[in-house]
């Protein structure tokens, strides 16, 4: 194939036609960037990329939600765990009284130590006399005309100690309580035969399980020779008694006991030291879920 003879009229026409050719492209590209054209398109990838990022956020939003009602693998403890930094060294009154003539049978300072896991008790002598407000008498006067506050008072001028609480309980509030503790037998030393409220009262010797008014007369019993020398018999029954009130699997039963105490009993221990006191009893009770206390015999 031949290709043409490009003569003068031949160029002079191609070179018009590539003149029109770029004038048109040139016509074409500034219709495009005329500003009319530039914002507009310029917001249009704005908005694009803003949707792009709103659909991301929504998408993780979902994810975070959902995995947070999702049910976690760790199971949540619902009981309360026994706090380690509860520290106890205090002295605590106690004390037992006839019902009817408020004469005090069993006076003594009970010291807790945590840290030792020790509990001992010390017995006062009703019959002691001491100064208390410039009135020298009997700690049993302090008692009957002062009532818990003086009686308190004149018991840590004895001792020469802080005492920060006290419980105090006549033969009533005794059996109220005894009620609520699981009936455990108890040895019997030797064979009781007491005058109980002018009604004979007798006790074989040996294990026996007591109702709650035979534990309060053998508590009685046991009181008449705490101040010549039976101390040991007293703290053994003390020993029973706390093991019983405040000794149990269950951690709530202490703690529910504790405030029967407080119904019962005549004393200044309050709802806010229960939660810290049935803690403090696992420890004192330790392995073997019996409180023991040590006798330290009568205050001279």
């Amino acid at each position: 194939m031949k290709l043409p003879l490009i003569n003068e009229e031949n160029a002079r026409a191609l070179e018009e036609g590539l003149r029109e050719t770029e004038e048109r492209a040139e016509r074409v590209a500034g219709r495009f960037l005329t500003p009319r054209v530039i914002l507009p398109a310029f917001l249009a990838l704005v908005l694009l990329l803003g949707l792009i990022s709103a659909v991301t956020v929504i998408k993780e939003k979902k994810q975070q939600t959902t995995q947070a009602s999702e049910p976690s693998a760790v199971v949540s403890e619902t009981t309360v765990p026994i706090r380690e930094d509860l520290q106890m060294q205090s002295n605590f009154l106690l004390a037992f009284a006839d019902s009817a003539t408020r004469r005090l049978r069993m006076l003594c300072v009970l010291h807790a130590d945590s840290e030792t896991q020790l509990l001992e008790t010390t017995y006062v002598s009703p019959r002691t006399n001491i100064n208390v407000n410039n009135r020298m008498t009997t700690i049993q006067e302090h008692f009957t005309t002062g009532g818990a506050s003086e009686l308190l008072w004149a018991v840590g001028e004895l001792m020469q100690c802080a005492i920060d609480r006290y419980v105090i309980v006549d033969d009533d509030d005794f059996i109220s309580l005894a009620k609520t503790m699981d009936p455990k037998p108890l040895m019997i030393g030797e064979n009781v035969d007491y005058n109980y409220n002018g009604i004979a009262f007798i006790i074989e010797k040996g294990k026996q399980t007591l109702t709650a008014d035979s534990l309060c007369k053998y508590f009685c019993y046991a009181c008449e020779g705490l101040y010549t020398g039976g101390s040991g018999k007293v703290t053994a029954l003390l020993s029973y008694l706390a093991s019983g009130l405040l000794c149990d699997p269950d951690p709530a039963v202490p703690k529910k006991r504790l405030g029967q105490v407080m119904d019962y009993a005549q004393t200044n221990i309050s709802a806010m030291d229960l939660s810290d006191f049935t803690a403090l009893t696992v420890r004192f009770a330790g392995e073997s879920g019996q409180i023991t206390i040590a006798d330290r015999g009568v205050f001279a």
